[in-house]
């Protein structure tokens, strides 16, 4: 990845990380514990653990881009960014209006 696409992705990244939530909206009802568990982790800066229950969430309903989208959130916090730009690209293919 060269510094402009790295550049590019980081600045999609942030831009969908600091961006409003409404994909909630858009989301099929299923269990939302993890990702309530999951958020709430993330919104107190425990990103690991953050990380374990979102990805369960994301197992759990693949089609959740509310999930994906935290759990990108979450991969920008740890640092992980090939992983954060695929969880923010589902999420965005999940919830394009969002």
């Amino acid at each position: 990845m060269n510094i402009k696409s790295w550049f590019t992705t980081t600045a999609l990244a942030m831009g969908l990380a600091l961006g409003s939530d409404f994909s909630a909206e858009l989301e099929p009802p299923f269990d939302h514990s993890d990702l309530d568990r999951g958020v709430q982790l993330f919104h107190a800066g425990k990103f690991a653990e953050a990380q374990t229950a979102l990805n369960a969430a994301v197992e759990a309903e693949p089609g959740s881009a509310r999930a994906h989208e935290y759990l990108g959130r979450t991969w920008l916090a740890l640092r992980k960014y090939p992983e954060a730009q695929a969880e923010l690209a589902k999420s965005d293919t999940l919830a394009p209006d969002n």
